[in-house]
């Protein structure tokens, strides 16, 4: 089994956000498919009651059943804790069993916010959770670019990372 962790899957969480970028979607199915991935929601998608069925509708139709999750929102909202909410949901024990239960199970994170150096920020203040996951989100994290979204590099990384 293999996990992907996504925020902002299909481009864009501004303003924008109602209209996905029909080239970054079909460059995520391909993902999806050569992986087998499924999803985690991580971005702020997830906690918005209009948008949530918006990219749950396009998931299902690129690979269906492939939205397996969502990572849990920080109280503060805060943007720069994306790290510490991923770091949580990997530690939630049903989430760690069954990663536990498929050797070769791989995550990556996708998002057009620099994870890692939000990571290695949370990390200096002490945040040992986060630094525990840190070496794993350097091998991990695939950064998109917030104007292009996801495109074909950013494929062949997912992959690499998944080990697919």
């Amino acid at each position: 089994n293999r996990r992907t962790l996504t925020a902002g899957p299909a481009g864009g969480e501004g303003e924008d956000a109602g209209l996905l970028e029909k080239a970054c979607l079909e460059h995520l199915g391909r993902a999806l498919k050569a992986s087998g991935a499924v999803v985690v929601l991580t971005s702020t998608w997830r906690s918005s009651a209009e948008l949530r069925p918006i990219i749950q509708a396009a998931l299902d139709e690129l690979a269906p059943g492939c939205l397996v999750g969502q990572t849990g929102q920080h109280p503060s909202w805060r943007n720069d804790l994306r790290p510490r909410e991923i770091a949580d949901f990997l530690l939630d024990p049903a989430v760690s069993a069954a990663l536990a239960r498929s050797p070769g199970s791989a995550w990556c994170a996708v998002d057009d916010m620099d994870l890692v150096k939000q990571a290695t920020g949370l990390a200096q203040r002490r945040d040992d959770v986060v630094r525990a996951l840190l070496p794993a989100l350097q091998a991990g994290f695939v950064k998109t670019d917030k104007d292009v979204g996801l495109d074909a590099a950013g494929v062949d990384s997912i992959l690499r990372a998944l080990g697919a």
